[in-house]
């Protein structure tokens, strides 16, 4: 581990030599620079822990240091004043310029010992803490980062289910809507409309348990059959597979939204799907609700199967 380096920038060698002489033994690097500017290009070069700096000096002395480097509290060194008595005023105008401490002439060798090894000491402590906040910053990043992953994960989940929860509602509905009209042998709308359910949930459920569920679906459908897109698709609107779909789903009752997310297009395709329906329909410049009036053909088909 290299040896902290203290810079003692000072005019008099006497001065120098006594701080030198002090430190001597107490594991520093000592560095020393006789005026404040070879004294700031040794604080670029050297990056000492902490630096003596004379307050009178010619060339650049102690307040112009102060004013050129501008310590702040979180810099790697301190810096501490040395003055005569009756420098009061240049005192506390270097605290408020950054000086972390300061000692006056004569110097006492105990003084200068204890003022350094309680800089540096408070430089040291202040570094861990700094890496300590680096290092909680960067564990709180890594956890906030794997938060966001699993709730993006819980909301993948969740529209997976949500898709699966409304195919499933589809298929139900359907079902409980083929065994209130009449049976047939003859599936000619299984195509058109549940099989695009079945392949959706075949796609979203892979579990042997939710596959059973579908087969046992499918396995009812076979033996009914909901006649409204057969019959809607035998009247003259002619309607596209695409319309019959989206006239049967808003016969469910579906919005454009969930419609949109059945059928695995946008809610601009199932708007584009609706406002056809209207113009083949006759409802194009009419006050009539759509829903309404395809369960009104949805309860003539009823009513003349079981006539």
């Amino acid at each position: 581990m290299s040896m902290p380096k203290v810079l003692i920038i000072d005019d008099e060698a006497a001065v120098r030599n006594a701080i030198s002489k002090a430190l001597k033994n107490e594991g520093y690097k000592i560095i020393f620079a006789e005026d404040g500017q070879q004294g700031i290009e040794l604080m670029e070069t050297e990056k000492p822990i902490l630096v003596f700096l004379d307050l009178k000096m010619p060339v650049m002395d102690g307040i112009a240091v102060l004013e050129k480097v501008r310590p702040q509290h979180d810099d790697p060194y301190s810096i501490v004043i040395i003055t005569a008595h009756g420098d009061d005023k240049d005192i506390q105008k270097c605290y408020k310029l950054g000086a972390a401490n300061f000692l006056r002439k004569p110097l006492s060798m105990t003084e200068i010992c204890s003022l350094a090894k309680s800089c540096v000491d408070k430089k040291n402590i202040e570094r861990e803490l700094a890496q300590h906040r680096d290092n909680l910053e960067a564990l709180v990043a890594k956890k906030t980062a794997k938060i966001k992953e699993q709730m993006k994960e819980l909301k993948d989940k969740s529209k997976t289910l949500n898709s699966a929860n409304m195919s499933l509602r589809i298929l139900i509905k359907q079902l409980s809507d083929a065994q209130n009209e009449e049976r047939t042998a003859n599936l000619p709308n299984l195509k058109e409309l549940v099989l695009p359910n079945k392949e959706q949930l075949e796609a979203i459920l892979s579990s042997p348990s939710e596959r059973s569920y579908i087969e046992n679906i499918m396995l009812n459908l076979n033996r009914v059959t909901s006649t409204f897109s057969k019959k809607l698709s035998q009247m003259n609107y002619e309607l596209s597979p695409k319309e019959i779909q989206v006239a049967d789903l808003i016969r469910i009752g579906l919005s454009n939204k969930e419609s949109a997310l059945q059928m695995n297009v946008t809610k601009s395709t199932v708007e584009f799907h609706r406002d056809n329906l209207r113009k083949k329909m006759g409802l194009k410049h009419k006050k009539k609700n759509l829903r309404a009036f395809i369960l009104a053909l949805d309860a003539t088909f009823q009513e003349k199967a079981n006539a």
